[in-house]
């Protein structure tokens, strides 16, 4: 009986213990083999562009003056411009500091007095036209001579006309060696970066305590200069020759650099200020959310006043391209800025189809750089190429006159590759327009698509498509 008791209890056990198993059970999951593997995206490093601008020992040209060179035994003659001659300005050494293959082109700009003498000088680099894509590789490196040749055919109307403050300016851009996933031809549309308007510029003048002095006058007509510095009674101590200059050291797509000083004459020693100077300059027009840092600080346009100069203000003018800063100290001033560029030439954005027409010489082919509605008609007046760029070229309503591009007299234009959408007529050739060639262009318009006032114009037609009610209209 007693063995039955105990067989019971065991049993019993042995089935409260399988009965708390499966209740641990329930609500677990099980456990499968399982392995995992992974892999690392190799490091994603941006490239870098950096052009350096060096003298034949290897140092920075940036901010400098550059001398011209004179024949062997004459080195001590004025440099006079005269019909038939050419000078040459000291070799220059531009280096591709980057990793990155890049290409660039020197632009000469900020041109000051009599500038209808440079009309007479012919520009070249390296016995090269000027304007030509120079391309270099990480590290490499080209020694430059630019040279200037007076036409031989020009005549007295240049006797004794100056300029001044020419810019000679280096701008890069990424060119088409590199290759991604795909092709190297990603970067085949890169535009350069603007060259600022600005000229390096060195005044030099007489301060004293009793009374206001400007050195410089941007709004003189005959005689302008790049800049001016104003400086307030009372802010020297002293009678002062002083030489003011900004120099550009750096460009960029979204920057410009300058070295402002205000020193004493012929002393590396700055002038000691104990009122805000007011230093006025044009950097361009349309620039974008324009900011000024002094010395790697951020200047404000908090409280800015001409009339009573606030230390460390500014203020921009995006309709004129004027720049005002007040400011007792001088250093480094870096001005940050957002360019939108609407077409190019030669590489070198615009912020308008207008003003890229106007920088335009013969042959040269101005690239529409995005969809662009205009509220005035483009004019055209000499013979260039205008590429749409697969870009539509649009007014958004009726406007006076009631077209989106007219071509001149005397131009022969070339207009491919997009659309033109209007809400009254596309193209207008007048009379004398010569030779219009129209290339696969779309042209979208409520009324007169291609509008020639003259018998005597010739259109040459390459896939052209007109949507309008009167295709062609000739007077």
């Amino acid at each position: 009986m007693k063995k039955t008791k105990e067989t019971k209890r065991a049993l019993a056990s042995s089935l409260l213990a399988m009965f708390l198993c499966v209740a641990m059970l329930i609500g677990t999951t099980f456990a499968w083999f399982t392995d995992s593997a992974s892999t690392n995206v190799n490091k994603i490093q941006a490239g870098t562009l950096d052009i350096q601008l060096l003298d034949a020992a290897g140092q920075s040209l940036e901010g400098k003056t550059l001398s011209w060179k004179k024949a062997t035994g004459h080195e001590t003659e004025a440099v006079l411009w005269e019909p038939g001659c050419t000078y040459e300005l000291q070799p220059i050494t531009i280096k591709n500091a980057g990793n990155l293959a890049l290409k660039y082109k020197i632009v000469i700009s900020g041109i000051q007095g009599d500038a209808k003498l440079n009309d007479a000088i012919e520009w070249t680099i390296n016995d090269t036209n000027l304007s030509a894509d120079h391309s270099l590789a990480p590290g490499g490196s080209n020694t430059l001579t630019i040279k200037g040749h007076m036409k031989e055919e020009a005549g007295n109307e240049y006797q004794g006309l100056s300029i001044d403050n020419i810019s000679i300016t280096v701008v890069a851009t990424q060119d088409t060696v590199e290759s991604d996933s795909n092709n190297n031809r990603y970067d085949e549309n890169a535009v350069y970066p603007v060259a600022p308007v600005l000229s390096n510029i060195t005044i030099s003048g007489a301060i004293t305590p009793s009374e206001a002095v400007t050195l410089g006058n941007v709004n003189d007509a005959t005689a302008p200069t790049a800049a001016q510095i104003s400086i307030p009674a009372g802010a020297v101590t002293e009678n002062t020759n002083a030489v003011f200059s900004m120099n550009l050291t750096n460009c960029g797509p979204d920057s410009v650099t300058y070295e402002i000083s205000l020193k004493k004459e012929g002393m590396e020693e700055s002038v000691s200020l104990s009122a805000p100077a007011v230093v006025t300059t044009n950097i361009g027009a349309n620039l974008k959310n324009v900011i000024v840092k002094h010395n790697g600080v951020d200047m404000t346009t908090s409280g800015f006043s001409t009339t009573n100069p606030v230390d460390g203000t500014y203020k921009y003018n995006s309709t004129s391209g004027e720049l005002i800063i007040c400011t007792k100290t001088f250093s480094p001033f870096q001005i940050n800025y957002e360019f939108n560029g609407v077409a190019s030439v030669n590489g070198i954005a615009y912020s308008t189809i207008p003003s890229a027409i106007a920088a335009a010489q013969k042959g040269d082919t101005v690239v529409l750089m995005k969809d662009v509605s205009t509220t005035s008609a483009i004019t055209i007046e000499k013979n260039i190429i205008l590429d749409l760029n697969g870009k539509k070229l649009s007014n958004p309503a009726y406007m006076y006159p009631s077209r989106i591009i007219q071509v001149m007299d005397g131009s022969n234009v070339t207009i491919k590759n997009g659309t033109i959408s209007a809400e009254e007529s596309g193209i207008v050739l007048f009379d004398g327009a010569n030779n219009v060639t129209l290339e696969k262009v779309n042209i979208e318009v409520g009324y007169i698509g291609v509008w020639s006032t003259s018998a005597n114009n010739t259109i040459v037609i390459n896939k052209l498509n007109i949507n309008s009610i009167i295709k062609t209209l000739i007077k």
